[in-house]
């Protein structure tokens, strides 16, 4: 049997609006089971940046397929939960997206607040993330695409200055740093590979 363009069409848009909930859902999900204080994310700005972007795409694919919904044949009824369903991220993703862009022209989001440093022997490699200006760095040790979240520490108490870095050092064989800044100092020790 041959289907006709229309056909076509109102399956296209079922299935887009059908892909679009599935984004919303994954979105919230990821969003609610992605901890601040994970053990594991994505390497480098890319773990601020990734679920910033799944926002942005899943608000483009919802505004896209709710466009679509009033030409297909759902009813009225059908047409409204679908509606219903889509309002928490069309309300709530923009507010995210804008706090999201704020924090970066403000300086408390960006690529500049971190920091990698190279072992010795340029075997291993850690990054250090700097947060906003509550004096909080974290530490992540480096593996190829993602980063091991294995400690964090505090350079002061008071509002930090945009340029305040503690200094690091490598303990010889490599399986711990020390970090120093004024008259604060620790080791972190990091896993073995």
């Amino acid at each position: 049997m041959i289907h006709s363009k229309r056909d076509r069409t109102q399956s296209f848009r079922f299935s887009l609006w059908m892909f679009s909930l599935i984004l919303n859902l994954a979105f919230w999900l990821l969003l609610r089971l992605l901890p601040a204080e994970a053990t594991y994310t994505l390497r480098g700005f890319w773990s601020i940046l990734a679920l910033p972007c799944f926002g942005l795409l899943t608000l483009i694919i919802s505004w896209l397929a709710l466009k679509k919904l009033p030409a297909t044949s759902l009813s009225k009824t059908w047409q409204s939960l679908i509606y219903l369903l889509h309002f928490p991220a069309l309300l709530f993703l923009p507010f995210y997206l804008m706090g999201f862009w704020l924090g970066i022209f403000a300086g408390f989001i960006g690529p500049d607040l971190m920091r990698e440093y190279v072992s010795p022997s340029g075997q291993r490699s850690i990054t250090i993330e700097r947060q906003g200006i509550i004096c909080k760095h974290e530490v992540y040790l480096n593996r190829f695409l993602v980063m091991q979240r294995v400690g964090s520490f505090r350079i002061g108490t008071a509002k930090c200055r945009r340029s305040a870095s503690a200094a690091i050092t490598w303990k010889a064989d490599e399986t711990a740093i020390e970090w120093q800044y004024s008259d604060r100092r620790g080791i972190i020790s990091l896993p073995d590979n």
